[in-house]
């Protein structure tokens, strides 16, 4: 009875023990845990003062620490929450440009190394402690762990890559976080975990751990989440977990970096090659002695075959004259040959096999990788700088014609998509230009949303250099990841003898495609979307294009212009004379460059210029004078665009290449109140065109800003760094020219007859991202009670809408307001509705800095700035500071607008200091002194 009594409570204890423990790991991961571990441990700084590394801890709060470091276990307790280590301490290097990488306390943690930089010196990132004892990162070894699950077991096999393929002795191990040692096993290729749920439910989450003979070993997994169990790696660590169904497969995060899969030269120092003298020096380690002889030999890749070539009895140095010598032979020109070489001791005792390969080469450009040629045949080092010898012809391996990117990649594809059965197929085939592959992983990547979509992985039963295969794309699985315009890259993951290497899939990557060409395959679906297999443009790497197919036909009309523009580009001169202006994407006439365009032809000083606009509608009368309508992306739109001397719009060109002497006038749309490129913090579309926004950035030669404080942030958002000019904004010149500013009030007044005789308000809000999408449509519905103000204003206003172009066809407007409420979405230039409005209505548009030139109210109907302020990119300022009343609701409108008087020019000193500084520049000639500086004509 004492017995089952004494069970009992243990069983209790243990029940407590979990519950603790499971309320414990809540506390230490939630975001107060998080933030109490962050003020509990230090934060380190390195640098170097006289002749010391100072690792110092910023952390008042947790002053005393332990730094330990180095093969010796050396250990040195804080002073002052200062480490002072001596340079000329062999145990301790650092990484020049590096973090400093340091355990303290058990905790690693990592020091910024801030200072002059060192020269020759290098990190020993290799300090674990585990129960007590430290162990050192090994230097070009790790273990490859795969794990399957089998009712309550959980089955792990292992792979040892090491220096000397016959590391022993190592053990698995799963460790807390703490470190402290749950489970171990000698590690013999195959372990078996029983009734591991048990042991998570206790501890959560427990990580990987392979140590032995005074070292751990950096580890790596294949592996995909199962129904029973999670693994993830991080920094060449793995952790395994319960399954909770929130981690995702992501093949991105399965990288290996060891590069090293034959043994590390054992009793060679260096090889070097001397090309003047036409030979190699190979230099022996001190234990040389122990060797006899060195044996040298040519091994063909594809085949495995190698020949004997030379012996040499070993001393300090070995020399090899006349290299060019071996180069004289019959090279095949699918293969290529490595030189491998062996070592025997006094014995005849083989001790060493290895590859002959440079260390340290003098060179990391590709092109300079030929160290020598002879006979129609090269010598170059490549890859892991092994030496090899190749025909001088020979771009072609394995009979298909592909590059191993010589610096980066050994490993290349080829594939197609075609339609079997109602089923999506891709076929594929991956070479490999040394390892053997075991595995191919197929997947996608969405750049955007960062999900990570397995198609296949498939195990290759003998493992080979060629791997070919076909993969069926279940579209059922695929659909719930796909949104309209979405653009997805293929990727593959090659699980090779050695590692793991990811790369994307490239076909034929100097294969002469055309646009047509390189749409594999073309999926019709419903509602007249389609999927799109294609080849980017960059390394031909295969993608998916998820859009309509109006939006995909126009994709390849217009990758084929730039097919054209690159053409003019070599075959045909600049045009000096010829100018080039678009606006909004091509898609309006309006805008700065209007407003320049306009001012050129009637002014006979440009008289000898001629014009090119791109437009949607090339028959179109809307734009004057003797000028050549493109559409965008057409053929004919991009050759005017290589011919063209002068280059003039208000957002981006879809060219990142320009001709040097082509001028880039970059007028922009308006001072901005929305963060702008690089500013924009928010993750989303916006934030990841950083890298298309700065390229494209460096090609204007001027930039347009409108005032000071617009300078300021645009200047900065585009890292823009030529010439910037501050004359005021062209458009801005249609309040201070009457007869520009006449003609535009007749054509409004004839056009919109419930104008006349009426005060104007101008209602221009932003356009919001939730309105609604290209397949469901777009959805607007006016955000105030256009009854309450129809009542109230009916008889003196009349109210002017002018709305996106994407949901301005859903305004739909009663009969009974048609005299008071009127849609003028469809006018290009919104300037000549700012010229005849007396007040402006807006919330977040860019709109009322323009309207500073008019000196007249700015009211700020802002009905969901809450909402806005947390979902939108970020705004440069805050609300408050505005030039006029942020309103939120329809009866606080309606007041403002009873009471206007009191938000005008006169009245405001808010609004007048702010018209008075946007507007400095602005005097009606902005357009004169641009083209002034741009076309040098003063």
């Amino acid at each position: 009875m004492r017995i089952k009594k004494d069970n009992k409570i243990e069983v209790g204890r243990r029940m407590i023990k979990r519950v603790i423990k499971k309320v414990y790991l809540k506390i230490i991961k939630s975001k107060f845990g998080r933030k109490l571990r962050e003020n509990l441990m230090p934060h380190l700084v390195a640098y170097i003062e006289n002749e010391d590394i100072i690792i110092e801890n910023k952390n008042s709060k947790y002053s005393q620490w332990t730094f330990i470091w180095g093969k010796a276990n050396n250990k040195v307790e804080s002073e002052n929450g200062q480490v002072r280590l001596s340079l000329n301490n062999s145990t301790l290097k650092l990484v020049r440009n590096n973090d400093f990488k340091a355990l303290v306390n058990g905790y690693s943690k990592t020091a910024s190394f801030e200072g002059e930089e060192l020269d020759n010196i290098e990190v020993k990132d290799a300090v674990l402690k585990i129960s007590g004892k430290t162990y050192n990162k090994a230097d070009d070894e790790y273990v490859l762990i795969e794990f399957s699950t089998l009712e309550d077991a959980l089955e792990i096999n292992t792979k040892i890559y090491a220096l000397d393929n016959k590391s022993n002795n190592i053990k698995f191990v799963l460790v807390d976080k703490e470190y402290n040692v749950i489970f171990d096993k000698d590690l013999t290729g195959k372990i078996n975990l029983d009734n591991y749920a048990e042991l998570f439910e206790e501890y959560g989450e427990l990580q990987v751990v392979c140590i032995g003979n005074g070292i751990y070993y950096p580890v790596s997994t294949t592996s995909i989440t199962n129904d029973k169990m999670s693994v993830r790696e991080e920094f060449s660590k793995i952790y395994i977990s319960l399954n909770n169904n929130n981690y995702k497969f992501e093949p991105s995060k399965l990288k290996v970096k060891i590069q090293n899969i034959k043994p590390a030269y054992k009793y060679i120092e260096r090889i070097s090659y001397e090309a003047s003298d036409n030979k190699f020096i190979i230099n022996f380690n001190k234990d040389a002695k122990k060797c006899d002889k060195f044996v040298l030999y040519i091994k063909a890749l594809k085949t495995n075959d190698r020949e004997k070539v030379a012996e040499y009895k070993i001393g300090q140095q070995i020399i090899i004259d006349n290299v060019n010598e071996f180069l004289n032979r019959e090279i095949n020109l699918i293969d290529r040959y490595i030189f491998e070489f062996e070592i025997y001791g006094k014995n005849s005792k083989k001790l060493e096999t290895n590859w002959l390969k440079l260390v340290q080469p003098r060179t990391r450009n590709v092109e300079d990788y030929v160290l020598s040629e002879a006979y129609g045949n090269v010598l170059t080092f490549f890859d892991r700088q092994i030496l090899l010898i190749s025909n001088k012809d020979n771009q072609y391996i394995y009979g298909e014609k592909y590059d191993f990117d010589l610096g980066k990649n050994t490993f290349t594809s080829d594939c197609n998509v075609e339609e079997k059965n109602g089923n999506i197929v891709l076929n594929f085939k991956v070479c490999s230009l040394l390892s053997k592959i075991q595995r191919i992983h197929i997947y996608l990547t969405d750049n955007y949303s960062k999900n990570s979509i397995q198609i296949d992985n498939i195990a290759i039963d003998k493992p080979e250099r060629i791997v070919e295969g076909s993969v069926i794309i279940d579209m059922d699985k695929l659909l719930p990841y796909l949104y309209y315009n979405a653009r997805l890259n293929f990727r593959l993951g090659v699980e090779y003898v050695g590692g793991f290497k990811e790369t994307g899939f490239l076909v034929k990557k100097f294969a002469d495609y055309s646009t047509k060409e390189r749409y594999l395959y073309i999926k019709e679906l419903d509602q007249g979307l389609v999927m799109a297999f294609y080849l980017g443009e960059n390394q031909y790497n295969l993608n998916i294009y998820y859009t309509s197919k109006d939006e995909c036909e126009k994709g390849i009309r217009f990758q084929t212009g730039r097919e054209k523009y690159f053409e003019t580009l070599k075959t045909e001169e600049v045009d000096e004379k010829l100018i080039f202006f678009e606006a909004n994407l091509g898609k309006n006439y309006t805008g700065n460059p209007k407003y320049l365009y306009e001012y050129m032809i009637s002014n006979p000083k440009y008289d000898g210029y001629k014009y090119v606009w791109a437009y949607p509608d090339t028959d179109s009368k809307n734009i004057p004078g003797n000028v050549t309508l493109v559409e965008r992306g057409t053929s004919e739109y991009f050759y005017y665009l290589a011919k063209a001397k002068y280059w003039v719009n208000n957002i981006l060109f879809p060219v990142k290449k320009k001709r040097e002497e082509t001028i880039y006038l970059q007028t922009w749309h308006g001072t901005p109140l929305k963060k702008l490129g690089f500013d924009i913090e928010c993750e989303g579309p916006e934030k990841q065109a950083f890298g298309n926004l700065y390229k494209e950035s460096q090609n204007w030669d001027y930039f347009l800003a409108d005032n000071d404080y617009g300078a300021e942030k645009l200047v900065n958002a585009f890292r823009f760094k030529k010439t910037l000019i501050k004359e005021g904004y062209p458009i801005n010149d249609i309040f201070y020219n009457d007869k520009i500013k006449d003609a535009a009030v007749e054509r409004l007044h004839k056009d919109y007859p419930a104008i006349e005789g009426k005060k104007v308000i101008v209602y221009a809000p932003t356009w919001r991202d939730l309105q609604g999408d290209y397949v469901r449509g777009y959805d607007f519905e006016l955000p105030f009670n256009v009854e309450q103000l129809y009542e109230k204003f009916g008889d003196e206003y009349v109210v002017l809408v002018k709305l996106h172009h994407l949901i301005a066809d859903s305004l739909e407007i009663d009969d009974k307001y048609k005299n008071f409420l009127l849609n003028v979405s469809g006018e290009e230039d919104i300037m000549q509705l700012l010229c005849i409005a007396d007040i402006l209505i807006t919330d977040y548009s860019s709109v009322f800095y323009d309207f500073a030139s008019a000196k007249k109210p700015i009211l700020f109907y802002a009905y969901d700035l809450d909402e806005y302020i947390n979902e939108t990119r970020g705004l440069y300022v805050g609300m408050d500071t505005l030039p006029g009343p942020i309103l939120q609701d329809n009866e606080s409108l309606v007041n403002a607008i009873e009471n206007i008087e009191q938000y005008d020019y006169e009245h405001d000193s808010k609004l007048r200091d702010f018209c008075d500084e946007m507007a400095k520049y602005c005097d009606g000639h902005s357009c004169e002194k641009v083209l002034n500086i741009v076309l040098k004509e003063d």
